[in-house]
């Protein structure tokens, strides 16, 4: 079963309020409180009528969350990350808002309260997040106390979530030993076909970028996303074969945009491939703390 909770606040509702000037903030502040609320409630709720709508089947204390861009903040925050108001100050006053996109966002927490939070639900036990913002208000000290196995996904082409400064920076932070984050070539953070039907003809028109199928992008994301979930909801090793780089190897066959996937296994070695990067091009980063 999945259950797909709404955010009153950060929804498309909220959104469209913006849009028409209904509402002077594209998402509430309080989101980054509510959200994760949210989803505990849903569990909560999902248990109290486990018995008479679901006759006892749901599982509810090994569940598999998953969510995108603001959600895949939130799915953090559930799985047990906390946000560090000192290192996100940090980095909202460092000179990179420009290039990382993502504080934007990120820097509005500021104005919360600024005491611990602690949204962990000890009723998750697997995470799936895609183009996850979080690298400005998760610090290292915060993904350190995350201790499920973490799928992270992001794209070469997403300008909301830069992978360079965003996944890129937190995927080395997680302690965990099963982790995993997947590049696919071309993404760019959101289905731009859905947006509009002309807007990907006018982008490949007149910036001269080509944009991989939704359907190629999706069905990278699906197969790890089943396979993830296979193994750490249902615990079914036989999907393990499908979490390697050797598996994105293989889907991305005969493909001019192609998908990659970095294991624990190849950890260290991205770290230093960060490392150098970083240190070659001269980029600022988030502090790490």
């Amino acid at each position: 079963m999945v259950a797909l909770p709404q955010h009153p606040g950060s929804d498309t509702k909220q959104t469209e309020d913006f849009l028409e000037g209904f509402s002077r903030q594209i998402f509430i502040q309080n989101e980054f409180i509510d959200r994760p609320l949210d989803i505990s409630y849903t569990i909560d709720e999902l248990e109290r009528r486990n018995d008479s709508l679901f006759s006892g089947k749901l599982d509810l204390k090994n569940v598999g969350i998953a969510g995108h861009s603001f959600g895949g903040y939130t799915m953090l925050a559930i799985a047990g990350a906390t946000p560090d108001f000192e290192a996100l100050e940090q980095n909202c006053n460092l000179d990179i808002g420009d290039l990382n996109t993502a504080l934007l966002l990120q820097c509005r927490a500021l104005k919360l309260e600024q005491k611990e939070y602690d949204f962990k639900d000890d009723r998750v036990k697997a995470m799936f997040v895609v183009n996850p913002v979080n690298s400005g208000i998760f610090s290292t000290k915060s993904l350190a106390k995350i201790d499920i196995p973490v799928f992270i996904g992001a794209g070469s082409y997403d300008p909301a979530t830069p992978f360079i400064f965003e996944q890129v920076t937190s995927y080395p932070r997680l302690k965990v030993p099963r982790k995993y984050l997947q590049l696919q070539e071309g993404q760019a953070h959101v289905d731009f076909s859905q947006l509009d039907a002309g807007i990907t003809d006018m982008l490949e028109t007149t910036i001269d970028l080509t944009l991989p199928s939704p359907q190629l992008l999706d069905g990278y994301t699906h197969s790890m996303m089943l396979s993830f979930f296979e193994v750490y909801i249902r615990n079914n090793g036989q999907y393990k074969s499908f979490l390697t780089s050797s598996y994105a190897q293989y889907l991305s066959q005969g493909q001019n945009f192609k998908t990659h996937l970095i294991t624990e296994d190849s950890s260290d070695e991205l770290n230093q491939s960060i490392d150098d990067f970083i240190r070659d091009n001269n980029i600022v980063v988030p502090t790490k703390k």
